[in-house]
């Protein structure tokens, strides 16, 4: 049965009973909401830069410049040392790196957990340092959150519960200048779509194949038709587009005009590896691994036209493929196991 309070409205609480800390004011509130984007931009761009700097353009451009096929032999470890990191460090693999933030988003009561970040950040290293078919995106949009998590902490009466959330839209548009550009944008717009469903389709089956594997013997299968993948990309363009997020492929993509089926030939491969490291337990994410996809269909449809005075359909080929791959506005179909579980239409 609950007690009225015998003391006159009005009065403090006695010396006894907990003080509830007071919000802050108004000025208060509205210069924390001022300095906590900056500082946390500038806290997750410094270590984000850090760890490109480590990986993207020192580990991986050293691969990159050995001689021959030496290259290709260190890509088992690509997925072999991410085990190791997720067994002994993350001690953590499900979700996958690139889930955890949307599995975070998507729940009012889940919180990332702030001691696997380090290991898990480690993990996406390794796994584009060895020439992984990954990117660091999965891992910096997991610190930029860490830091935003712990922001709240620290100033909890700053922020209402319904900011926890942050909601991301990215768009992309262009012009239409005459009939053979709308086509192009219809050919390209299509083509992504039906690569991005398979793309999903093929990554779901895997997944749950790779459920039925041992870690181990997975990641040593997937590393050594990596490496495969990696001589056979190097074998036919004269670069490591296998490796990384994508920037060695869109380098060679976008540095001149290549015969059709060449471009053919290294989409299947480039995406062929994003696979192999999805099934393998890879630490990366897939986000630019899409985009890189969807700018190879891109530049086939703007050579198939004769369209390359600008790198137009390239773009709007990774916007695509991105918005096909997570199926952002509409169906339930998805590169993100997360998205397809927690969708609410």
């Amino acid at each position: 049965m609950h007690m009225p309070d015998p003391r006159p409205p009005g009065l403090p609480p006695s010396a006894d009973e907990p003080l509830a800390p007071a919000p802050p004011g108004l000025g208060s509130r509205i210069a924390l909401r001022l300095a906590a984007p900056a500082v946390i931009g500038a806290a997750t761009g410094g270590c984000v830069a850090a760890a490109n700097w480590l990986t993207t353009d020192h580990a991986l451009a050293l691969l990159a410049a050995l001689p021959g096929s030496w290259p290709a032999v260190f890509s088992p470890f690509a997925l072999l040392v991410t085990l190791g990191v997720a067994t002994w460090v993350t001690r953590a693999s499900r979700p996958s790196t690139s889930e955890l933030y949307i599995v975070t988003y998507h729940s009012s009561e889940a919180r990332l957990p702030l001691r696997e970040v380090p290991g898990r950040v480690l993990g996406a290293m390794t796994t584009v340092s060895f020439g992984g078919s990954q990117g660091l995106e999965s891992a910096s949009a997991l610190i930029g959150a860490a830091f935003g998590q712990l922001t709240r902490r620290l100033f909890r009466n700053g922020f209402p519960e319904d900011e926890r959330r942050a909601l991301m839209v990215c768009g992309a548009s262009a012009g239409i200048a005459d009939a053979v550009f709308v086509a192009g944008a219809l050919l390209v717009a299509v083509a992504c779509g039906l690569g991005a469903r398979l793309f999903a389709w093929a990554g779901e089956r895997l997944k749950y194949r790779a459920g039925h594997e041992s870690p181990l013997g997975r990641a040593t299968g997937a590393g050594v038709l990596l490496a495969l993948l990696a001589w056979a990309g190097h074998a036919i363009s004269g670069s490591w587009i296998t490796f990384g997020p994508g920037y060695f492929a869109a380098d060679w993509l976008l540095a001149g005009p290549h015969p059709l089926w060449l471009l053919g030939a290294t989409l299947l491969i480039r995406t062929a590896g994003t696979l192999t490291c999805v099934y393998g337990g890879g630490g990366g994410g897939v986000f630019t691994s899409l985009a890189c996809t969807g700018t190879f269909i891109g530049q086939i449809v703007a050579q198939a036209l004769g369209r390359t005075e600008s790198h137009v359909f390239p773009f709007l080929g990774a916007a695509c493929f991105l918005g096909s791959g997570y199926r952002i506005l509409m169906g339930p179909d998805s590169v993100s196991e997360a998205k397809r579980r927690d969708r609410m239409d």
